[in-house]
């Protein structure tokens, strides 16, 4: 009993987490130059993209890059659709159908790689796809998906922020509660002796 109460308590927390995890940052690119002591930032959620966007637009379109808010337009159109979708397996869970379980532990570590590799496609693509025709040239590159990077004069740091963390808690969570069983034993109901002997039986 312990462990299928134990279980529910962690579907239902990595669900929770799912949720936090929406409203919450999970990559930031901070580019420094001598022009810029501070830095620019941009912020990228799993539904919209924050921080300097337009100062960083304007200095791409002098190396030939696109507007960094119209990647993965599609991704964070239908963010919420995909949580929904994981939110599901994982309350489905909690039932007697251990594929689905298994369903539930695949789509949570899916959630973070999948949300790597399409960042790292963007970057890339990004980097690659110059306008050849723009004021400055540079030879293709790609921006850092973690770390120090160098493009031209400019300086990119990149980390992965609060909600990228989030969401590796999730599957850790999901990950424990698919390793509980949780099942009961079976009650065991006290019977007479006497319906094993006979007495009393007419």
């Amino acid at each position: 009993m312990y462990r299928a109460i134990l279980r529910t308590v962690l579907f239902l927390s990595a669900v929770a987490l799912w949720w936090v995890a929406y409203v919450q940052p999970f990559w930031r690119v901070t580019v420094r130059a001598p022009q810029y002591p501070q830095g620019l930032q941009v912020i990228v959620y799993l539904h919209r993209v924050e921080g300097d966007v337009r100062e960083i637009n304007l200095l791409n379109h002098y190396i030939g890059m696109g507007h960094v808010d119209r990647a993965a337009e599609f991704e964070r159109q239908y963010a919420w659709v995909g949580l929904l979708v994981l939110s599901f397996l994982g309350l489905a869970a909690l039932g007697p159908f251990r594929p689905v379980r298994w369903l539930a532990l695949g789509g949570a570590w899916a959630f973070p790689v999948v949300f790597l590799g399409d960042l790292y496609y963007w970057l890339y693509q990004y980097g690659h796809r110059l306008d050849p025709h723009a004021p400055i040239r540079i030879r293709p590159f790609t921006p850092p998906l973690v770390g120090t990077g160098k493009i031209a004069q400019f300086q990119a740091v990149a980390s992965l922020e609060v909600g990228f963390w989030v969401v590796l808690a999730a599957a850790l969570l999901v990950t424990i509660g698919s390793m509980l069983r949780g099942q009961t034993r079976p009650l065991r109901v006290p019977v007479a002796a006497s319906v094993f002997t006979g007495e009393g039986v007419q």
